[in-house]
């Protein structure tokens, strides 16, 4: 069981500032990874790319109510692999006090579209440390909702997204404190 999505936020002015896909999928222990790939406009006005991957322990606590909580899970490492081939991914930092995964690249390209549409369209499997050597390995099936033309979706976002990026340019724009809550 999951869910794939397209990722499209925008800022106060109605600018994009962020663009990718997410993946929400469980094993069978009742654990639920969320799992993210895409580009930001930071501060600075550069577009880079992140990867996030976040598990959770779900727990049942009334069943008649159907109300669960949920524990964060420590993740020392996690990729996405498709063919055999590790696409993306990387290790938790240390000094990390968050229990998750969160990569930062320094660039967004081509291939970090490549990469997020193959997000969105599925055939691959998420690799999860959540002990230091040993994997969980959870396949995502071709997602039945892909088609040539969802492509579209995205790289009207990216656009929307250098136009942003343009426009702050020549504008000398930055994000404010209260837009920030718009940006992973």
């Amino acid at each position: 069981m999951y869910t794939i999505e397209w990722i499209h936020e925008k800022d106060g002015e109605d600018k994009t500032v962020t663009c990718g896909a997410k993946v929400v999928t469980y094993d069978y222990s009742a654990r639920r990874f969320v799992f993210d790939h895409y580009a930001v406009l930071l501060d600075n006005g550069n577009i880079v790319s992140r990867f996030r991957m976040d598990a959770l322990q779900l727990s049942l606590e009334d069943a008649d109510q159907m109300e669960f909580n949920d524990f964060a899970i420590k993740i020392y490492s996690g990729s996405i692999s498709k063919d055999g081939k590790q696409i993306f991914g990387g290790p938790r930092e240390n000094e990390s006090k968050l229990k998750g995964l969160r990569v930062q690249f320094k660039t967004f390209n081509n291939e970090d579209v490549r990469d997020i549409i193959t997000l969105y369209k599925g055939g691959y499997d998420l690799n999860v440390y959540i002990l230091p050597h040993r994997s969980i390995r959870i396949p995502i099936v071709e997602n039945p909702l892909y088609a040539p033309e969802k492509e579209k979706t995205l790289l009207s976002c990216i656009d929307d997204l250098k136009k942003n990026k343009e426009y702050r340019d020549s504008h000398g724009g930055e994000i404010f404190p209260e837009q920030s809550q718009n940006v992973g």
